[in-house]
């Protein structure tokens, strides 16, 4: 699920130097891992303010948008994150 962009320059987000230096847009995701009855929360996103603080667009709340979705209703069974899943639910 892609939550937030940011537009920079192309050599901002690759190591080697490119010819064909334009603006482009960096995205940034968490992931939802399914495998039948099971569904796997990878995060390693940022909040809305740390979003603000990064002059990032922020574009959604990914637990929010989770919490709306069909994958709610059949539940996270695990989260692989920095953070402690219940510390999703408190700075959403």
């Amino acid at each position: 699920m892609r939550y937030a962009t940011v537009k920079r320059q192309r050599i901002e987000n690759f190591i080697a130097h490119d010819l064909h230096d334009e603006a482009i847009n960096m995205d940034y995701y968490v992931w939802f891992l399914r495998s039948g009855e099971e569904t796997i929360l990878v995060d390693t996103g940022f909040s809305a303010e740390a979003a603000r603080q990064r002059k990032r667009t922020y574009l959604r709340c990914p637990i929010e948008s989770l919490q709306s979705s069909s994958m709610h209703r059949g539940g996270v069974s695990e989260s692989l994150t920095d953070r402690p899943f219940e510390a999703l639910f408190e700075t959403a």
